[in-house]
């Protein structure tokens, strides 16, 4: 209860003289009019007492409300942000990883390119013919091994597909859905068959260059 209703609701029992009101008494005499109005001033400052505290009220009681919000949030707000800091932790590990294999997976296929279109078959003598493919078929094998071992990695980086169809480079390779025997013979037939083409080439020129 106010402090307003509790003096208004306070029962005041004023107790008067039966002769106070008689004529020359000096009750009769007295004006209350200054007693009316010393008590129209306390309870005009009783009232703006209670505005006061009702003001106050409500501020803590916004204050409260305020501080449960902040509590309330900083706590969601401190577990949400450390969950997606440990998250992202653990991806950009991950990215870092597959970043650092494609970096290394490039590098490796740059050197079989390199040492694969070094091999010129027309500079070849007849008397390097024998050792130069022998070596010419054993840099095409380690790249096919390279490739083949690299196979997760392109089918992360969506280089090939999984399952399925082919892209250009194991087009060329011809063994996305294929194993066993016709696998290698297909393998072998791709990688060798321009070297023995270039052989024979040569193999010919070489024959018919005496009769020239």
């Amino acid at each position: 209860m106010s402090t307003v209703s509790h003096f208004e609701n306070q029962e005041v029992l004023i107790q008067f003289d039966e002769n106070a009101f008689e004529s020359g008494s000096p009750a009769y005499n007295e004006n209350f009019g200054d007693q009316v109005h010393e008590a129209q001033e306390q309870l005009l400052q009783l009232r703006q007492k209670q505005e006061q505290i009702e003001r106050q009220k409500a501020e803590l009681e916004e204050l409260h409300r305020k501080k449960d919000q902040f509590i309330t949030g900083r706590t969601e707000l401190t577990d949400r942000l450390t969950r997606s800091i440990t998250h992202l932790e653990k991806e950009a590990l991950e990215a870092q990883r597959r970043v650092d294999e494609y970096i290394e997976t490039k590098e490796t296929f740059e050197d079989h390119l390199r040492s694969i279109q070094n091999l010129r078959p027309e500079l070849w003598s007849r008397q390097q013919l024998r050792s130069e493919l022998s070596r010419a078929l054993g840099a095409i094998e380690d790249a096919e091994d390279d490739y083949l071992k690299s196979k997760p990695i392109l089918e992360r980086a969506k280089v090939i597909r999984p399952k399925g169809g082919s892209s250009g480079v194991e087009g060329f390779f011809g063994m996305a859905a294929d194993s066993g025997f016709w696998m290698w013979f297909k393998c072998g037939l791709a990688f060798t068959l321009p070297l023995v083409i270039f052989g024979a080439l040569f193999l010919v020129f070489c024959l018919l260059l005496p009769s020239l």
